[in-house]
């Protein structure tokens, strides 16, 4: 990570997030020039900046995944070259409940994210889940559909994507482990 992040401008989407937030706390300790940590709680987003010791490579935008043109202002503005994209809805059973939101967000997100990309940068990170290896579950349809949507993209522009898959996550909000 420290090699490969060595110089560059970093987006994280999600930052806010138990996953993000987790990101920026390793990105930091890298050669990154600028961090730049975007999510839409801004509470959460509130609480990241203030359990962070001061580092002026690091600002926080509050910001919508689903904001293509703000979006596309905030790469060229921060001539962001790597993007570590885990702004996401997880939650099953609240997905289960909110059928748009979960497209809205996890789908129409990424693509919003994926149109605002730039020939500056070099490589996008999508985290997605375990679920969406066969996915039964609307997290999992979600999530599948954006990784066939990086996978789309990976042929038709220079930036280069990567899919991680995540299983259940050890102190992550939403953890079944922390459920049960």
């Amino acid at each position: 990570l420290i090699k490969y992040l060595d110089n560059s401008n970093v987006l994280i989407t999600g930052a806010a997030g138990s996953i993000g937030s987790e990101l920026v706390l390793q990105v930091i300790k890298t050669n990154a020039k600028k961090i730049i940590c975007l999510d839409i709680n801004e509470t959460e987003l509130f609480r990241l900046k203030n359990n962070l010791l001061f580092d002026k490579r690091v600002n926080f935008v509050l910001c919508d995944i689903n904001d293509s043109e703000n979006l596309k202002k905030i790469l060229i503005k921060n001539k962001i070259n790597q993007i570590f994209h885990a702004a996401a809805f997880k939650h099953v059973e609240m997905l289960e409940n909110n059928l748009a939101a979960a497209i809205q967000n996890n789908i129409v997100g990424t693509l919003s994210l994926i149109k605002s990309l730039n020939n500056n940068v070099k490589n996008l990170i999508f985290f997605s889940t375990d679920k969406a290896a066969k996915p039964i579950n609307i997290l999992g349809i979600t999530k599948r559909f954006s990784e066939l949507m990086c996978l789309y993209f990976a042929k038709k522009i220079a930036t280069n994507f990567t899919i991680v898959r995540f299983g259940n996550v050890f102190g992550s909000r939403g953890s079944a482990i922390e459920i049960f």
